[in-house]
């Protein structure tokens, strides 16, 4: 009997023991996956973004964020500066020249073995009174140094609409004494005038705030390059 307790203990010590190792190894292999996804051995240069719209300012920052979201799937980033600098030794300081040169050199001269290029294709930003729309489009792509093929591209889109709604309590608020329910149109007609221009009022105090701090397209832009980058590989699994 107390051979079978002596057993039965030894076989639960060693059991659990062989699980935890078990666990051991699943994680460690997890981990090494996950560090191999996103370990590669390349260099990006994210080029200017050629812009198709009246915005001067979102090209840099779709730039900015389409960087971060490289950084964020493994892509070691030649700082933005120094591809700026190198490109204006070129005569190249607007995105829409690009074109004009060829990927070859491109990559030579900024020691890029990727070359990330972007498209702006619509930031417009409305505001009429009541009626608020935003919206966003972009083109991205990645392409290697050697190569007119891109090895991955992508488009993203942010959109944003608000009607606001006027409303004063003090205005329309039901009454129980009969001489008020009787007001006259003009009354209410002014109290909605006032009730519309406080929010104007408000909505313009909100965009000097938004402008003195970020770009009022900021929310959507930052929507539109997640969008355009959920198909984006990890670095570690790209096939060169």
């Amino acid at each position: 009997m107390k051979k079978n307790k002596y057993f039965i203990t030894m076989f639960s010590r060693y059991f659990l023991l062989s699980l935890t190792l078990l666990g051991f190894l699943v994680c460690s292999c997890s981990t090494r996956e996950i560090e191999s996804d996103l370990y590669c051995d390349v260099w990006v240069a994210v080029l200017p973004f050629a812009n198709y719209t009246n915005d001067l300012e979102i090209p840099q920052n779709l730039r900015n964020l389409f960087i971060k979201s490289l950084k964020k799937k493994g892509y070691n980033i030649i700082p933005t500066d120094t591809v700026d600098a190198r490109l204006l030794r070129m005569g190249i300081t607007d995105g829409g020249q690009l074109p004009t040169i060829s990927n070859k050199v491109l990559g030579d001269t900024l020691g890029a073995d990727i070359l990330g290029y972007g498209k702006v294709i619509q930031a417009d930003y409305i505001t009429l009174g009541v009626y608020l729309e935003r919206e966003v489009e972009l083109e991205v792509s990645l392409f290697w140094s050697f190569d007119t093929i891109s090895l991955w591209s992508s488009n993203g889109r942010a959109f944003t609409r608000k009607i606001y709604v006027a409303e004063n309590d003090n205005e329309y608020e039901e009454e129980e004494d009969e001489e008020k329910e009787d007001r006259s149109v003009l009354d209410r007609i002014k109290g909605f005038l006032g009730s519309i221009l406080r929010l104007i009022g408000i909505q313009l105090a909100e965009k000097v705030f938004v402008d003195l701090f970020t770009h009022p397209l900021y929310y959507e832009a930052a929507l539109a390059v997640d969008d355009a980058t959920r198909s984006l590989p990890y670095c570690g699994n790209l096939y060169y």
